[in-house]
Formats: C-alpha cells, structure tokens, sequence
C-alpha cells in the first residue's frame, strides 16, 4: 500500500524506499511482505525496513508520513 498521491505503481517502483516490516505480533506476515517483493524482482535488503509490531502500526506509520510503503490485508478487519 502507497499514499494515493504516490507515483509508485508496481512493485518494482518501490525499489530503495521505506517498507514497513518486521511484524513482531505477526511474523507470519514477513513471508508475504518477502513474496510481493520478489514478485516484483525486488528483496528486503532492497529497502529501507521500518520495524512494526503489527499491520495497524504500519498503517498508522504510512497515514503519519514515517514510511513510504506499508503492507494491509484487502481481508484485513
């Protein structure tokens, strides 16, 4: 997920900017954060990492402008 003025519109286009990850409360999410990236020819290493707890965080760190790319669930509630 980007901000709706971003002017990232495929995976690859997020190459070297800030993700947020970690997902402490939910590790899981760290092997489908690693699969949209490869997806898209890219790797964690490729980004800047923002440590989270969990998806909220993340949301809540994008909403605040702290990061430029942060994962959410389309099934998230």
């Amino acid at each position: 997920m980007v901000r709706e003025d971003s002017d990232h519109y495929k995976v690859s286009d997020i190459e070297g900017k800030s993700i947020t990850y970690g997902y402490t409360a939910q590790p899981t999410l760290r092997f489908q954060v690693d699969g949209i990236l490869a997806a898209g020819g890219l790797y964690i290493e490729d980004m800047e990492t923002h440590m989270v707890p969990s998806v909220p965080n993340g949301v809540d760190d994008l909403i605040a402008g702290n990061v430029d790319v942060a994962f959410f669930s389309l099934a998230g509630w």
